[in-house]
């Protein structure tokens, strides 16, 4: 420590900084983003393994066995659903006599979703609310009172619902039918629910609402007269038809929560055992020819990236995802249909496998990863390796931010000497003793964090406005909410944006007493942005890093130019990263992978349309979800790009000092 506080150090480690951070910071910026890819090679990430040993499939026998059932029973929903032209509500009587039938604990939870904005939905009567109802069945331990709990899910989709979806009657058929094989057998130590589920995410947030006691005013749900214990693990199950392609295993959930990674390995491991092909984000694994070439790193880095793409929206990828904010590990099975493939004897002895494993846990999931990524079903990057790129991604901004506090105290006004000889002396006194007191003033943070504080709280009316945005009174200017709350945001960008071109001089611009102000401007933000990244890493690292490899760059060289050319190229960067921007430009570039084939125009166009729908939804989500995402546009990075924006358009005064 001594060292660090020795005036001398300190000067020799100052003049090092300055010198050597900027070819510092590239060499850091291409290493953190090529090491992160380079992960996803097989040779340098880990093969995935079991923590705990109860779950270990080995231990289980599987028993199921097809019988004609499930086909009458799929066969049985899809005539309930053709006798009212596919639009009618969850078959409830039906659904509740077959479970009673098996001899379960059957109840049902009607429940209203009220839009936050009271918006009337498409196909309802009543604006604003969506209406529904779960259908549920427990099937009691025989051995143990009912302290702990698995949950089955199956949504439930009519033919309207089925518009860009899978179907979902043959799910509900096999969950009939494991539901007799279960209640047949005496070794459950834990409660078994079946849940057939309304409305998809709405309902099963409200059912996990209504069975955690944790209601909100958008979701008013009725009593819920059946219980059991704490759930431990949810499997949700998409099955449409009699043969399986393939089973896509899904894991992203609310906020970018992952499972224990235990329970991914686990429906991994026994569907290789049942011989039912698996994927993750529809990819097989790469064959083992190729997976220490160029094109298994493809493969691989395409995976990752994708698991990454969907964890950083924040949303779930399935109904599963709503059970991780309860700190309930759960992942969906989605069967792909097929002509020939895997009967429903595998998929039904798959889901056996999966809950007779669980069942056999003594304590809650606590080992393994909860923090990974996965460049397939068999590999896995850890907290522990992904962590070392993202690091080196942000030592960039933080050493630029040093850089800058130690300029700021070399960036002085340069006194004019150019006035007659008599005065020479007179004038010369006066500008040591001018820069003597400029000196014992310091860094001027009196100058620059009123503009800081502003920025945030700009940013906080940003995050209430939707609010006002769609009201009443939208209706009569024929726009949607969509649009209302599209065309508000952009208004807003605009004159946020304006304000820093036109403000009043000394609240934008930079001192002519304190010319240093616009770097410790930059600083404080680059300490502050570095700061959120790092935070938001912790619970998102996907999100952190996608918004870290664009604005990085861009946020260290930003700095006020005198030039018009050197102004405009940089306000058009900066543009390109505000947060409207980055949010087109992920869902374009998103888009236009998954759809090669169209025109440029038409990835361009529909990015657009997709940018103004997930704006809304983001907004909607944050309501009924607890989606973060909203709120880190809006509380975190607008301000953040707000202030690196009127760092641009600060008067780069005094004595040139680079940066």
């Amino acid at each position: 420590m001594g060292l660090l506080t020795d005036t001398r150090t300190q000067a020799v480690m100052s003049r090092v900084i300055l010198a050597i951070h900027k070819p510092l910071e590239v060499l850091l910026y291409i290493a953190g983003v090529a090491s992160l890819l380079v992960l996803a090679f097989t040779p340098l990430n880990e093969k995935t393994y079991f923590s705990e040993n109860a779950l270990l499939p080995g231990l289980v026998e599987r028993k199921y066995l097809n019988d004609q059932s499930v086909k009458d029973y799929a066969k049985e929903l899809t005539r309930l659903g053709a006798a009212d032209n596919g639009k009618g509500p969850i078959p409830e009587d039906w659904l509740k006599a077959q479970f009673m039938d098996l001899g379960l604990d059957v109840f049902s939870q009607n429940f209203t979703v009220q839009h936050p904005f009271n918006v009337k939905a498409k196909g309802t009567q009543e604006s604003g609310a969506v209406s529904g109802t779960n259908v549920y069945a427990i099937l009691r331990a025989p051995r143990i009172a009912s302290t702990e709990a698995i949950v089955i899910t199956v949504p439930y989709r009519n033919k309207e619902a089925e518009a860009g979806r899978a179907r979902t009657h043959y799910g509900i058929g096999l969950m009939l039918s494991l539901a007799s094989f279960f209640s047949k057998n005496t070794f459950w130590s834990k409660d078994i629910i079946f849940v057939v589920v309304d409305k998809e995410e709405v309902g099963m947030q409200a059912w996990l609402a209504g069975y955690h006691d944790s209601h909100s005013e958008y979701l008013p749900t009725s009593l819920m007269l059946g219980r059991s214990g704490s759930i431990i693990a949810a499997i949700n199950l998409e099955l449409g038809s009699e043969f399986t392609d393939h089973i896509d295993l899904k894991i992203e959930g609310v906020n970018g929560q992952l499972p224990n990674m235990d329970l991914f390995n686990l429906a991994v491991r026994l569907c290789r055992v049942e011989r039912v092909p698996v994927t993750f984000q529809n990819r097989f694994d790469p064959s083992e020819r190729i997976v220490v070439k160029w094109a298994g790193l493809q493969h691989s880095a395409t995976t990752m990236l994708l698991n990454m793409a969907k964890q950083a929206s924040g949303k779930p990828s399935g109904i599963h995802g709503l059970f991780l904010r309860y700190h309930i590990e759960a992942l969906t099975l989605q069967a792909h249909p097929a002509k020939r493939g895997s009967g429903v004897e595998a998929v039904g002895r798959v889901m056996e496998g999966v809950v007779r494993s669980v069942n056999n846990l003594l304590e809650r999931f606590h080992q393994s990863f909860f923090f990974y990524v996965l460049p397939s079903c068999e590999r896995y990057v850890s907290i522990g390796l992904y962590m070392i790129p993202f690091g080196l991604l942000l030592v960039v901004p933080t050493l630029r931010g040093m850089a800058l506090w130690l300029l700021a105290m070399q960036s002085v006004e340069k006194m004019d000497t150019s006035s007659d000889e008599k005065d020479n002396d007179e004038k010369e006194d006066g500008d040591k003793k001018k820069k003597l007191e400029l000196e014992q003033q310091g860094r001027p943070f009196g100058q620059v964090m009123p503009l800081i504080i502003g920025a945030h709280i700009m940013g906080a009316i940003l995050f209430i406005s939707p609010q006002y945005l769609v009201s009443e009174h939208i209706a009569s200017f024929n726009v949607t909410p969509q649009g209302a709350i599209a065309i508000g945001f952009a208004a807003f960008f605009v004159g946020s944006a304006s304000l820093p071109i036109f403000g009043r001089r000394n609240n934008f611009q930079t001192s002519e007493d304190l010319p240093s102000d616009w770097q410790l401007l930059k600083c404080l933000t680059l300490i502050w942005y570095t700061v959120t990244l790092l935070a938001v890493s912790m619970f998102n690292f996907s999100l952190a890093f996608f918004v870290a490899v664009p604005t990085i760059p861009i946020a260290v060289i930003v700095q006020p130019a005198e030039q018009s050319v050197l102004k405009i190229i940089q306000g058009f960067l900066l543009l390109m990263i505000s947060p409207l921007s980055l949010l087109y430009s992920f869902i374009t570039v998103h888009h236009g992978f998954f759809n090669p084939g169209d025109a440029m125009v038409d990835i361009l166009t529909q990015g657009l349309h997709k940018t103004v729908d997930s704006l809304f939804e983001g907004v909607v989500n944050a309501y009924l979800y607890g989606n973060k995402s909203f709120a880190l546009i809006t509380l975190v990075w607008f301000p953040v790009w707000f202030l690196l924006w009127a760092v641009l358009f600060r008067k780069a005064s005094g004595k040139k000092v680079s940066s």
